[in-house]
């Protein structure tokens, strides 16, 4: 989803919001039980992965991207 605003700003498509609720229980649910050779997580570490992934996409990603795009529309 493209969106040239913060992430609040506009609502995602039910269909988007069903995929990625889908995508993160399909690997929440690969990080505790484990796949093939890889060895299950224990909640501590998949939430602290959680929390800290939400908090680089949500804060740091969308800062830097909402002023990136403000810097190169004003260039054009």
């Amino acid at each position: 989803m493209r969106e040239r605003s913060h992430f609040w700003e506009s609502r995602p498509s039910n269909p988007m919001i069903i995929m990625t609720v889908l995508e993160v229980l399909i690997i929440v649910a690969i990080s505790m039980l484990g796949f093939w050779e890889l060895a299950p997580l224990g909640y501590i570490p998949l939430l602290a992965i959680i929390v800290y992934l939400s908090a680089v996409i949500f804060l740091v990603n969308d800062q830097l991207k909402v002023y990136l795009i403000g810097k190169i529309v004003s260039v054009q």
